[in-house]
């Protein structure tokens, strides 16, 4: 994920949708092109509190399939089924989901397992010809990919909405930018002070004036409290939903001045944001539910996003 704070760092609309593309391909795809388990699939993964090994692939049966430990392939007369049993801040985690097979359907060639930072399940040969996909991820992982792609679309609105050389812009970007390259260390409770305090410090320099000393200290403590409450809402949680993380962090915004804002002040609420969405001719907001897939989002439409947001005021 280090590499991908540099997504952020050019603003033509043209090269950003290159490169949300490119995001999802080098960060975290959903899904996989690869028609069987890769290397990748052999490595350790973390799950939560610790790390679980692949196990090693067994040839008794062509049905095989090489899965974690956590994993494991239950056939039947009609029906292949998946259960997968993970640990998240000590609560266990329990995944299970059936496909029905072709005739020829053969596991170990016809499924693979995704160990990207979201994990997934994905067979072909099933009996409807529709690829088979099951996601094993968490909710923190689950809000590690989504978050950075939903600030690629963030900012693709504000900058066709003012300019990609306006200070709004800059200001919104910048914020943004931070955000979602510390996304997976404050998913991974990693030095959150230090996080909070270095947001702190970037919003100081962003504002139109100076935070004082003790306004610096209340946005530290705030961003903090923020962060542990969204790890606290996360924890523990196979789903999400991902309008409550982006109002989560919307409202860091109220801890700084609103004169100190300028015009960027508007656009850090819920109802701005779906404003800003609604408003946008990209179509920004509705590529990211294509590219990361409503399970992943944890919303089932661009329009229930829209939805809750607006109820924030």
């Amino acid at each position: 994920m280090a590499s991908c704070s540099k997504i952020f760092n050019q603003y033509s609309a043209r090269i950003l949708w290159v490169m949300i593309w490119g995001f999802t391909a080098g960060c975290s795809p959903v899904e996989t092109t690869a028609i069987a388990p890769t290397d990748s699939a052999k490595s350790e993964i973390r799950s939560g509190d610790g790390a679980a090994k692949v196990l090693p692939a067994i040839t008794v049966t062509d049905s095989t399939l090489t899965l974690p430990t956590w994993c494991k392939m239950n056939p039947a007369s009609d029906q292949v089924c998946f259960h997968c049993s993970r640990t998240d801040d000590g609560v266990p985690l329990e995944y299970e989901q059936c496909l029905t097979p072709s005739d020829s359907f053969r596991a170990s060639t016809d499924c693979w397992f995704s160990n990207q930072v979201t994990k997934t399940i994905s067979c072909l040969g099933t009996r409807s010809g529709e690829t088979f996909t099951m996601d094993v991820s968490t909710a923190k992982e689950k809000v590690t990919v989504t978050i950075p792609v939903f600030l690629i679309a963030l900012n693709l609105a504000v900058s066709e909405k003012y300019g990609p050389t306006s200070s709004v812009t800059k200001f919104v970007t910048d914020i943004s930018t931070f955000l979602g390259s510390r996304m997976e260390q404050i998913m991974r409770r990693e030095d959150l002070s230090g996080v909070a305090g270095d947001l702190a410090m970037l919003v100081n320099n962003k504002t139109t004036s100076k935070l004082n000393d003790q306004q610096l200290l209340v946005f530290k403590v705030s961003a903090y409290a923020a962060f542990e409450a969204m790890l606290l809402e996360l924890s523990g949680k196979k789903d999400y939903d991902v309008s409550k993380v982006l109002l989560r962090g919307l409202r860091l915004s109220g801890f700084v001045p609103a004169n100190l804002m300028g015009e960027a002040k508007p656009l850090l609420s819920g109802s701005g944001l779906a404003s800003l969405w609604l408003d946008s001719k990209s179509q920004s907001l509705e590529t990211m539910f294509k590219i990361l897939g409503p399970s992943v989002v944890g919303v089932s439409s661009a329009e229930l996003l829209l939805q809750r947001l607006q109820q924030d005021n």
